[in-house]
């Protein structure tokens, strides 16, 4: 394919750039009057042999996941320096692939994620043999349970009802509590 390069009104043109074009016919659709015809026969020259692989990932994202394939644990700054792209582009294409479980995070290096193909193996917290026993003082909680029955007795007097609905809660609470913080003892 040719370069093709062509003045039109007003003094704009048409430049097509072969390195960048890969024949999606965009630009045949939007063209309004059917001046660009994409060639089905295309020189031997132009034809790019691509080698298929199990999965079904294309450009970018391919060249990460069969690079982290051949070799684990590298980091965005490796992985981009060994294909050639901007660390960006990598982590944008790595995020993809992780959204996709086919990359995962493996160990940290300085502070940075290494990334694999290989899923790691759930984390398994092994149970204690032996039970803890709780003592309880029988005295203590026999003391909480009756000012607990008490504060729970005391949300159907009216004052306390009224404290609650009027947002007045601290005051609710010292009543309920049995701990008024204003002289006098309110029960």
């Amino acid at each position: 394919m040719e370069e093709l390069t062509r003045v039109v009104s007003n003094g704009r043109a048409i430049v097509v750039d072969s390195a960048l074009c890969n024949g999606c016919g965009t630009c045949v659709i939007a063209c309004p009057v059917d001046a660009l015809i994409l060639n089905n026969q295309a020189p031997e020259e132009l034809l790019k042999t691509v080698d298929a692989e199990e999965t079904d990932l294309v450009g970018i994202k391919a060249d990460i996941f069969n690079l982290l394939k051949k070799q684990e644990n590298l980091m965005i700054p490796q992985i981009a320096q060994a294909l050639g792209v901007s660390t960006r582009e990598v982590f944008l294409h790595l995020m993809a692939l992780k959204r996709e479980d086919r990359v995962f995070e493996g160990e940290r290096v300085g502070g940075r994620f290494a990334y694999t193909t290989i899923q790691p193996k759930p984390v398994v917290i092994e149970a204690k043999g032996e039970e803890e026993v709780l003592v309880i003082d029988k005295e203590k909680a026999e003391r909480i349970r009756t000012k607990l029955e008490a504060a729970i007795e005391s949300f159907t007097k009216t004052k306390v009802r009224l404290m609650i609905e009027t947002n007045k809660l601290d005051r609710a609470l010292e009543v309920v509590a049995n701990k008024p913080k204003k002289g006098g003892d309110e029960k």
